[in-house]
């Protein structure tokens, strides 16, 4: 079945989820009873384990707790503090607020290298390398890693250099460099045993355990899950026992030996259900639905489809409703029932095009991610460097008040100074010029990724308009489907008018780009231009009432012209009621042409004017159809106008707007 190759993908994800809900409740209570009368540097020990234990299932506390700590321990004049703002990251980082995450692990790293705390520097550099891991910038991620294993090499910390190669080995995890992370897991398992953690122990034979099944290599893979059972069983750790067992069902199925597989599953599945764990039970449902597949036992196998699709959707898991409607679609066909095959192939398709949606905005993130990062680091470089002259320039100042004092009344002393001062200050100029070209380079570096991120998005938000076309064409939609549809084509067609956009936006902020003027007759370019623009408004049943005085060809710039038309008709159908008129008129001089767009919407507030053609500033007023609207459309009006020498005016009202372009021609 295909839905067996894709399962990894599911245990993927539940494994790094699964993690998230094993906090030792047991150990809470009693650290919180312990902080009862607790003071001083033993309430500050106890505040730093309640923050680490409270990381995955409440990290606000986390963030709290560790607060606290950090303040008292700051009363208490201790040091190794990067430790609290280490576990701040972690929870900021759980909680899915990256950029905050990131700024706490660098404050972090800051203050364990002021203070030389070096098993810090460690943690906070292994922190930063599993963040840009997660991100995907890999170079960077390896980078850090490789420090903080040195760090914690130097300090003989074995626990740390077992996280350190654990991370190593899931970056080159990522890269599918299975060679390079089995030997670093293996190194990590190695340590782990020596110092004898049953529950860590259990966690690296798991992980070995799953890098051997991604490499299809199941006897070793369950080889390493039986590891894992026995110090599971040891620990007597019901939930993670049970997600072992379905790690090894799925070993089971894919080598064919069904009754043991059938076997695992349900005793996995026993504990999952009992403890109604709704992360695990969609998968362990999808497992035994693909093994009673497997055995030919239909209505069984379609009854575990069925409820993991139920969890599934509510929990909003669209991966394991994807894997449930293929089971669901692969059972209907094996019993002929040809409706509901159908109707669930089409809703796995659908899900898997949505998927690919979801890569496509990750992508996007982790652009946006990697950006922010690089601003970030430049506006800390900035500073640095500020602070940095602000403290030679102090020193320059009392050496100078120093040396006036001694030497006062020496004329070639005085000389001497005043010349060095002047130097100085040349040299802080050049400083200053090759600054001033390094931040030009970073801005063009900005404009050449965004706009190289824009052209590569543009094709697959084509293809995603164009598949939904195609959905529509062949007909035999329901209509949730028709809808599903109708949306999939909105958004891709917002995106790339957002795209388009963005890239009109940076092509006119280049100096070189200029008009072009032609002579052309205004009265065809207008009908032109507003057939164009006609489906959009007969859609929301908007007319467009045309009035033309033009006195033969005019000689001007027709792209330009074209694209402030556009704009304006555009934005007046985005904010007219349904059944409204819109009132395009044009007229021309031997001196000026004159586009006039008038609309019957909201008008634009008066707080609104000051901030009417600034780029990406969206107004009070709203689409009336829930159009998408980047606030780039009228900005781009005013460079365009701008640039043809010309003015614009705007009229408006509550109950309408007229803006009237003036063009002076040749």
């Amino acid at each position: 079945m295909g839905m067996a190759r894709k399962l990894p993908i599911v245990c993927l994800l539940v494994g790094m989820a699964t993690a998230a809900v094993a906090q030792n409740q047991a150990l809470i209570d009693s650290l919180r009873i312990e902080l009862g009368d607790a003071e001083g540097k033993q309430r500050y020990d106890i505040l730093s384990r309640l923050a680490w234990e409270y990381r995955f299932a409440h990290p606000d506390s986390t963030i709290q707790i560790a607060r606290q700590a950090y303040a008292l321990g700051h009363e208490l004049e201790l040091t190794s503090l990067a430790q609290l703002i280490n576990y701040e990251g972690v929870a900021l980082n759980y909680k899915g607020d990256r950029i905050a995450a990131y700024e706490a692990y660098q404050r972090a790293l800051d203050l364990a290298t002021s203070q030389r705390d070096t098993i810090q520097i460690g943690h906070s550099n292994n922190n930063l390398g599993r963040l840009f891991y997660d991100q995907g910038l890999l170079a960077r991620s390896y980078d850090h890693l490789l420090k903080a294993e040195a760090a914690f090499i130097s300090t003989r910390d074995s626990s740390g250099i077992a996280y350190a190669l654990q991370s190593l080995a899931n970056l080159f995890r990522l890269q599918k460099d299975h060679a390079k992370s089995e030997q670093y897991h293996s190194r990590a398992l190695k340590i782990r045993e020596k110092l004898g953690n049953m529950r860590d122990i259990m966690s690296a034979h798991v992980q070995l355990g799953r890098l051997y099944q991604e490499a299809n290599d199941f006897e070793r893979s369950t080889s390493q899950f039986r590891m894992a059972e026995r110090y599971g069983n040891q620990i007597h750790d019901e939930i993670n026992l049970a997600d072992i067992k379905i790690y090894l069902a799925q070993n089971y199925l894919a080598t064919q030996q069904l009754q043991q597989a059938e076997q695992l599953a349900k005793e996995g599945f026993d504990v999952i259900d009992q403890l109604n764990n709704t992360l695990l039970l969609p998968r362990a449902h999808l497992m035994l639905g693909q093994i009673l597949f497997k055995q030919q036992r239909w209505p069984e196998a379609r009854h575990h489809f069925d409820t993991a699709l139920l969890i599934a959707r509510q929990r909003k898991d669209i991966v394991n409703q994807m894997e449930a409607h293929e089971g669901l679609w692969l059972v209907s066909k094996e019993l002929k029932q040809s409706k509901e095959e159908l109707q669930h192939l089409n809703s796995y398709l659908l899900l898997k095009d949505s998927l690919l949606d979801l890569d496509l905005a990750r992508q996007a993130e982790r652009a946006e991610f990697q950006l922010e990062i690089e601003k970030k680091e430049r506006e800390n470089q900035l500073l640095k460097e500020q602070e940095a002259r602000n403290n030679q320039l102090i020193a320059s100042q009392r050496m100078e008040r120093t040396i006036l004092m001694i030497i006062i009344g020496s004329l070639g002393i005085i000389t001497f100074i005043v010349w060095l001062n002047a130097k100085r200050r040349r040299e802080t100029n050049k400083q200053l010029a090759l600054q001033n070209k390094k931040l030009s380079d970073l801005n063009h570096e900005k404009d050449t990724l965004m706009s190289i991120v824009a052209h590569d998005l543009k094709s697959p938000l084509n293809r995603v308009h164009g598949l939904a076309t195609i959905l529509e064409l062949e007909g035999g939609l329901t209509d949730n489907q028709k809808d599903y549809t109708r949306l999939m084509k909105a958004s891709a067609r917002g995106g790339l008018d957002m795209i388009t956009d963005l890239l009109d936006v940076h092509a006119l902020e280049d100096s070189q780009n200029t008009s072009h003027p032609n002579t052309f007759q205004p009265d065809t370019w207008l009908k032109e231009r507003l057939s164009i623009l006609a489906p959009t408004a007969e859609a929301k049943t908007i007319a467009i009432v045309t009035t033309t005085a033009f006195h033969g060809p005019i000689t001007s710039d027709p792209i330009y012209l074209s694209r402030i038309l556009d704009n304006l008709v555009s934005n007046a159908i985005k904010f007219s009621p349904k059944g409204s008129s819109i009132y395009v008129s044009g007229r021309s001089t031997p001196q000026e042409l004159q586009l006039m767009v008038k609309d019957q919407g909201p008008g634009f507030a008066d707080q609104d004017k000051p901030f009417l053609y600034q780029k990406f500033r969206k107004l009070s007023a709203r689409p009336t159809a829930n159009e998408s609207s980047n606030g780039l459309g009228l900005a781009i009006v005013k460079t365009l106008v701008d640039r043809l020498n010309g003015t614009i005016e705007l009229i408006t009202s509550t109950k309408g707007s007229e803006f009237i372009v003036r063009i002076p021609l040749p």
